[in-house]
């Protein structure tokens, strides 16, 4: 592979969030141990509507109510870290 095909496959991986959280992101678990971080099931389906509302072209503003121990503050901690902020709204 050239480093050319590298960069390219790279800035898809980037391009990608599901699959780079899932492959590159470590967390670190409740007795302390880094470990890689993979969606549960709850987290998988927040982010399909995150992402199917993205390709909608809407904002994405989804209120959660008493979310404990779904890891949903970590994976949007995670994806926020990802992706720049919108400086369109002239904020």
């Amino acid at each position: 592979m050239t480093v050319e095909e590298k960069r390219k496959k790279a800035a898809a991986l980037i391009r990608d969030p599901f699959y780079y959280m899932e492959h590159f992101i470590r967390i670190r678990d409740k007795k302390g141990k880094i470990i890689d971080f993979k969606f549960r099931p709850a987290q998988k389906k927040l982010y399909e509507i995150i992402e199917r509302e993205r390709a909608a072209g809407k904002p994405v503003r989804i209120v959660i109510l008493k979310a404990r121990q779904l890891g949903f503050s970590t994976m949007i901690g995670c994806l926020s870290r990802m992706r720049p902020r919108d400086t369109t709204s002239g904020r």
